[in-house]
């Protein structure tokens, strides 16, 4: 399977090839919601039936609303929407299972800026996975990741393509991983070994240098629990 991954991995970066060629003359905004539908195609042809994935915000019964989410993979055959039109959604946080941030270059900035929008669903409901996809990235992958740790709010990062080539060896198999993890909290059986309110999943194999935190490893993703202390960034 390792190679079938290889060969998606490599099929959406070519794919987000084709947009910046074709929309070259385009702006940021406008080729964010091509990387977007590539992202969002793979989750649909990787989850049951009952979910659904679209771009939208999150709203409970007091009014109180997440940012717009790139994506949110809600269980549609379970619970209704506030609203539905084309390919935007408002959702109730019962209904989501996770929200995905997607980026075409990851960095510290933009993770950031992904941080404080993944704050608002973790406001909502903390038991929403909340994850940050980028295509590419010239940043160091354990530094992301360790930024990523120190939110307390992310699950885990995804990225395909890397300019580091100290990091070509886990990045080969970031699909893989991302495909794992999509299928787990998605299961019909729901017996999710890691915790959307406690732990940060990848692929490091050692520990990452964060106060009280310890690295596991559960039904083979390695798993990093976020200690007791409030987050700091927490409002």
């Amino acid at each position: 399977m390792e190679e079938y991954y290889k060969r998606i991995q490599d099929k959406l970066l070519i794919q987000k090839k084709i947009i910046d060629a074709l929309l070259k003359k385009q702006n940021t905004g406008v080729r964010s919601d091509y990387y977007e539908a590539i992202i969002r195609d793979l989750v649909r042809e990787n989850v049951p039936k009952a979910f659904s994935v679209s771009r939208g915000i999150i709203l409970n019964k007091e009014g109180q609303n997440s940012e717009e989410c790139d994506l949110i993979l809600y269980e549609s055959s379970s619970f209704d929407t506030w609203f539905q039109s084309g390919e935007i959604v408002v959702v109730t946080p019962e209904a989501v299972r996770a929200v995905i941030e997607v980026k075409r270059t990851l960095n510290h900035r933009n993770i950031d800026d992904s941080i404080t929008n993944l704050e608002h669903v973790d406001n909502l409901r903390r038991g929403i996975f909340k994850f940050i996809v980028g295509f590419t990235t010239a940043t160091q992958y354990d530094a992301l990741v360790h930024q990523c740790i120190q939110s307390k709010i992310v699950n885990s990062m995804f990225v395909f393509n890397t300019h580091k080539a100290s990091d070509d060896k886990i990045i080969d198999s970031e699909m893989e991983r991302f495909m794992g993890i999509i299928k787990q909290i998605t299961s019909s059986v729901l017996n999710v070994a890691f915790d959307a309110e406690a732990s940060f999943i990848h692929q490091v194999e050692k520990p990452i240098d964060i106060t009280r935190s310890e690295l596991i490893v559960e039904d083979g993703f390695h798993v990093t629990k976020f200690d007791n202390e409030p987050n700091v960034n927490r409002s």
